[in-house]
């Protein structure tokens, strides 16, 4: 059996750190404020599904249960365990030199000739700025944003007041 522990410390949502056998205690305090502490993300989380249905739903790949990504207006998004790709619609003939993307640890924005045509400024997860790609196909541009961890995203952008 393997037993293991984590923390969020920072930035980070999930480091490991140590498990002591005094921790397996019925007494030890991490124990006794687990209910409470299960219980308050068992409440946010029903706030980010209530706010979600408010806004239509998530969505996901394929309808088949996959890892949740959507269509919104003007772009849509999917991922996988290390990246969220993002598909931005662009006027057919766009050239590469046309578009400017810019990348920060939170946020993204995309403009075509000098107009904003997509801009992102909270993200739902870090990002790594310096590992972010975008691509060109045929009348749309993909940007490929390097999550900083493997954590799923259950939206693109971070909802307010949560």
């Amino acid at each position: 059996m393997y037993v293991g522990s984590i923390q969020t410390i920072g930035d980070n949502p999930m480091t490991n750190v140590d498990f002591l056998v005094g921790d397996l205690d019925s007494s030890s305090a991490w124990l006794k404020a687990a209910g409470a502490e299960n219980l308050e993300y068992s409440r946010s989380m029903k706030q980010l599904e209530d706010v979600m249905r408010e806004k239509g739903g998530m969505q996901t790949m394929g309808g088949d249960g996959g890892m949740p990504g959507g269509t919104e207006d003007g772009y849509s998004w999917s991922q996988t365990d290390d990246e969220v790709e993002v598909a931005v619609g662009v006027p057919a003939g766009t050239k590469a030199k046309e578009v400017k993307i810019v990348f920060k640890p939170m946020g993204m924005a995309v403009k075509v000739g000098g107009a904003d045509t997509l801009s992102l400024d909270a993200l739902y997860r870090k990002v790594r700025p310096d590992e972010c790609t975008w691509t060109m196909e045929g009348a749309k541009i993909v940007v490929s944003l390097a999550k900083v961890d493997e954590s799923v995203w259950h939206q693109l952008v971070a909802v307010e007041g949560l």
